[in-house]
């Protein structure tokens, strides 16, 4: 049965399509909150981004490079928080694993 002239295949394509984006964005959304959560855990005077910032990285291409400054300013957050806690932390927080999602990012 055709439907505004697509067939069968072609409603199959659009629906999968859909539901990977719709899947994409949830995984995403909750990544960001991750993200928000882990500032809004750091005490005021050592971070360096405002939890809510970490939103724009929704936005299509802007997020490219917003997400490294994203990156970048969580790190520093939380070398600053650990250092006042006297944590010794090796890995910077997580950073070389952030600036490899920031790489293979790509355009949201």
């Amino acid at each position: 049965m055709a439907i505004g002239g697509l067939g069968t295949p072609e409603i199959a394509v659009i629906l999968i399509v859909l539901v990977v984006l719709g899947v994409g964005l949830v995984l995403q959304i909750s990544y960001l909150l991750k993200l928000g959560w882990t500032l809004a855990g750091v005490s005021e005077q050592h971070r360096r981004l405002s939890p809510g910032l970490v939103w724009l990285n929704l936005i299509p291409v802007f997020s490219l490079g917003w997400h490294f400054y994203t990156v970048i300013k969580i790190r520093d957050s939380l070398v600053a928080e650990f250092e006042a806690r006297g944590i010794a932390d090796r890995n910077n927080g997580g950073f070389a694993l952030g600036i490899a999602t920031s790489v293979f990012y790509g355009p949201v």
